[in-house]
């Protein structure tokens, strides 16, 4: 971790499938913290996800991306504030904003994981 190409993306993608493993990762991942939903999903995508990587996928796959909402990870990660007693409208508020905007936010401020 973080994922950096699609092989490994689909490695964790398969791994999630598994229902140990996905409860496991789900509270894992509901450790992360954060003062709000867009903290807690941006830590959470930092962790998961390089910036390069991240920016081939927007939340509904649109202007040549790949779509993210359908994903394990995804789904994972939405589960994960959940357990962390974030609010629904909240949650899905700022999963799609970061998703939209934070890879490419962050390599803009110089602040790019790898």
């Amino acid at each position: 971790m973080p994922v950096k190409n699609e092989e490994e993306f689909l490695i964790i993608e398969e791994a999630l499938q598994n229902k140990d493993i996905l409860l496991n990762t789900i509270t894992e991942v509901s450790k992360l913290g954060g003062a709000t939903v867009y903290d807690f999903v941006r830590r959470a995508m930092i962790l998961i996800l390089t910036n390069e990587f991240a920016n081939e996928y927007s939340w509904l796959g649109r202007k040549g991306k790949k779509p993210f909402h359908t994903t394990n990870i995804a789904k994972m990660i939405i589960r994960s504030a959940e357990v962390a007693g974030l609010t629904k409208s909240q949650k899905e508020t700022g999963f799609y904003s970061n998703m939209a905007t934070e890879a490419s936010d962050r390599r803009n401020s110089g602040k790019i994981m790898k």
